[in-house]
């Protein structure tokens, strides 16, 4: 073998990208990514990292070696600030292959909201 031949060398999003949430909640989709080598073979037992800089945002596992096909996925559950929220997934060998997930935080759904102060209960005080 060739040095660098059936190694990585391109890492794909290839699901979850585009996803939308509640902020602080996980998302339905798992995060996928593919690693494959410079004749687009899959590659396995390659490490992917997942990062992002959004407060309070987890990502289980941040790091994790492909399968045999050359995929990795992770669970997200969505940070603390509403709007756009950055996925980085990085070759862990190699900062150089990388690829990025865009996700949208939206705001939580009010609750108890007072709905112009009309319980109800006082509409048959005839006497």
């Amino acid at each position: 073998m060739l040095p660098g031949d059936g190694g990585p060398a391109r890492l794909n999003a290839v699901g979850g990208n585009g996803q939308e949430g509640t902020v602080g909640t996980k998302l339905p989709d798992p995060l996928i990514v593919r690693v494959v080598d410079a004749a687009a073979n899959p590659v396995g037992n390659v490490l992917v990292r997942f990062e992002s800089d959004v407060p309070d945002a987890e990502i289980d596992p941040d790091l994790i070696a492909t399968n045999d096909s050359g995929y990795a996925s992770v669970e997200v559950r969505l940070g603390s600030t509403e709007g756009i929220q950055i996925v980085d997934a990085l070759l862990d060998a190699s900062a150089a292959a990388r690829t990025t997930f865009q996700l949208t935080a939206l705001a939580p759904p009010e609750r108890g909201r007072d709905r112009g102060g009309d319980d109800g209960d006082d509409d048959e005080d005839e006497d």
